[in-house]
């Protein structure tokens, strides 16, 4: 490698780093590199890496041996001939680096590599809208134990949203480039959400608090409520689960999520791990592919086997109106269930400093290409010639009260509100909610669902683990009722 093409920075380097997430079981970045250099055994290199990967993407090129000894580990855990070396990995253009990948995994890493192109390609059209209902769809995912339900309400179109003002933001996730758009998003240096639920929950699995209350209602059964999207959460509640001593059947698993294209993507996440590190046998995986809000009906379905733990995880109880997701929950959990709620607080923090906190989270590159499609299809409804990257450039992010446009149903929570300006009239495109804890709590209480315990999570003390127990001759409130 000459020195003109280290400062053009490593070849290829997205590409490798998308496969090499898929191989080695990871999601995001900070995920792939502490399964490559686990913290317990390689410390500060852990987070150093982490940052590397950062500067990698940035066009630097590992000149150092700490940056080298990721790629080094990293042909190691790719199960690459003894012969190759980090450095043929780094300098390898994207052929050449799936070249070096034992033959089982050359296959599949084409196939990741094909459908990233296929992405990157994609012309910039607006955004075909689903109809509010559809034929009952089958996804054939091999040898696998999955099955497929539909049960589904309808999604509110753009130009409905753009009358009333409020995007809904259903439509994030409905556009076949979804799971992609929102792998991005997580990656991003902005948007640390998921590793800080992700840590956040292992904590929770390691606690007294959830090992009690697991011995206590023995569910053998969990539901992850608009979970598509985050397979490794599902893997870290799968293997809690699998290890408490009073499992003897297999763990029945269901992933309620309204985007078809993110549960198909954490279906097969989650059977290739189980398959790998072993498991598949011991556990059924079911898609639900609906909407979490219209729940209905599905009460029996989930307590075939006894208790059930459901979960709503990554901030997502923010991003829709709490009193509406708390009503469909009440239409399907009995007494004795167990409830995960993952949640970003704002407890202790100085009002100016929460705000800057969320507004730079939110306005940035990483956030403009995610809601980018459906951006463009508001500009297609409105019949505006603007360009989508002129209007991208034009959104406002606020935070606001949460009761400022309906965005939040629990007391005292903060809101953040992106809008656009179409037409002269202000849209809402997303909101996204923060609260007080015992406010969280006590809105949950007033449905039945009684606090266990609150833990934060290691890498941001604000975003916190909620466990709560149904337990309706405890309600206080008058909200519950079916």
């Amino acid at each position: 490698m000459t020195r003109r093409q280290k400062q053009l920075g490593i070849p290829d380097l997205e590409p490798k780093l998308v496969i090499s997430r898929k191989l080695v079981g990871g999601v995001t970045d900070t995920e792939m590199v502490e399964k490559v250099l686990p913290s317990s055994k390689y410390g500060e290199l852990t987070s150093k890496t982490v940052e590397n990967v950062r500067s990698w993407r940035r066009g630097h090129y590992p000149t150092k041996a700490e940056g080298m000894t990721f790629w080094d580990r990293l042909a190691y855990e790719l199960d690459c001939p003894d012969a190759v070396t980090g450095a043929m990995l780094v300098d390898a253009k994207i052929g050449r680096f799936i070249g070096y990948l034992p033959e089982d995994r050359q296959s599949l890493a084409r196939e990741i590599l094909d459908d990233l192109h296929a992405l990157d390609n994609k012309p910039d059209t607006p955004l075909e809208l689903p109809e509010a209902s559809r034929p009952i769809r089958t996804v054939a995912l091999g040898d696998s134990n999955l099955i497929w339900l539909r049960h589904r309400g309808p999604v509110e179109t753009v130009a409905t949203g753009m009358r009333v003002g409020r995007i809904d933001q259903k439509h994030y996730y409905l556009d076949p480039d979804s799971a992609y758009a929102w792998s991005r998003l997580v990656n991003a240096d902005a948007y640390p959400t998921y590793d800080h639920c992700r840590t956040g929950l292992q904590t929770l699995f390691e606690s007294e608090d959830w090992k009690r209350s697991l011995d206590k209602s023995k569910p053998v059964t969990a539901a992850m409520l608009a979970g598509g999207g985050a397979p490794t959460k599902d893997l870290l509640l799968l293997r809690s689960m699998l290890a408490q001593p009073y499992i003897q059947v297999p763990v029945y698993y269901y992933l309620n999520d309204i985007s078809l294209y993110m549960l198909t993507d954490s279906a097969v996440f989650i059977r290739e791990s189980l398959r790998t590190v072993g498991g598949l046998e011991k556990v059924s995986v079911g898609l639900i592919f609906g909407d979490v809000l219209e729940m209905s009906g599905l009460r029996e379905f989930f307590h075939e086997h006894g208790s059930v733990i459901f979960a709503i995880t990554g901030g997502t109880i923010g991003n829709f109106s709490e009193s509406a997701f708390f009503h469909s929950l009440d239409r399907v959990a009995d007494d004795g269930d167990l409830l995960i709620v993952s949640a970003d607080t704002i407890d202790g923090l100085p009002q100016h400093d929460a705000e800057d906190m969320l507004i730079k989270k939110y306005d940035n590159p990483d956030l403009r290409n995610f809601i980018r499609p459906v951006v463009k299809a508001v500009l297609s409804e409105a019949n505006t010639q603007e360009h989508i990257d002129t209007a991208l450039n034009r959104i406002k992010v606020r935070v606001r009260t949460g009761s400022y446009m309906k965005a939040s149903d629990v007391p005292n929570s903060r809101s953040v509100i992106v809008t656009l300006n179409v037409n002269k009239r202000e849209v809402v495109l997303v909101t996204s909610t923060r609260y007080h804890a015992p406010d969280l709590k006590a809105y949950a209480a007033e449905f039945g669902w009684q606090p266990v315990c609150q833990l934060p999570s290691p890498r941001n003390p604000h975003y916190q683990q909620f466990l709560f127990c149904r337990n309706k001759a405890e309600t206080t409130g008058t909200r519950s009722g079916r």
